[in-house]
């Protein structure tokens, strides 16, 4: 069997419990593939800025091509990933999980694309060269920064927060 883009991510969808019902389960879906980008899993999809965040037109024509197709999920089940993208996706799934809400997967997906995308890397290191590592902890200083904001929000005197 050829695997192709689509089966790659009809299985990423299926192993991540992703679903395409509502608007906000779509947005959820598209940055996820987004920030799994920033693990490793490149499924060739390229992604821009649309409105409020990341988007691919190439990624939406391969999942609905997949859930609209009977052949399409048959093979799914039986396509497997090899051992060290298994580790790469419980290390993916273990970060996904830290992001509890809609507005944190917005905050977190956006920030990415800002910082790969827009900000001057003064260092010479290219955001690209970063380790899975170093990408999980940059997750982890962007959700912490989500937590600082919305602990602001929660005081007597209310700040700007971003929503």
């Amino acid at each position: 069997m050829e695997i192709t883009t689509p089966l790659i991510v009809g299985k990423l969808m299926r192993e991540l419990g992703l679903k395409m019902m509502t608007k906000k389960d779509r947005m959820w879906t598209v940055r996820t593939f987004y920030l799994l980008l920033h693990f490793h899993f490149d499924c060739g999809h390229a992604f821009n800025w649309y409105t409020g965040g990341p988007h691919s037109v190439t990624l939406d024509s391969d999942i609905y091509s997949v859930l609209g197709s009977k052949e399409y999920q048959k093979k799914i089940k039986k396509i497997s990933f090899q051992k060290l993208t298994e580790e790469r996706l419980a290390q993916f799934k273990k970060e996904l999980k830290r992001i509890h809400s809609f507005k944190m997967m917005d905050l977190v997906s956006c920030l990415c694309f800002i910082y790969l995308h827009w900000v001057d890397h003064e260092d010479g290191q290219k955001y690209t060269e970063l380790s899975i590592k170093q990408r999980g902890e940059l997750m982890q200083i962007l959700l912490l920064r989500r937590l600082i904001i919305s602990r602001q929000g929660s005081t007597e005197q209310q700040s700007p927060t971003i929503s």
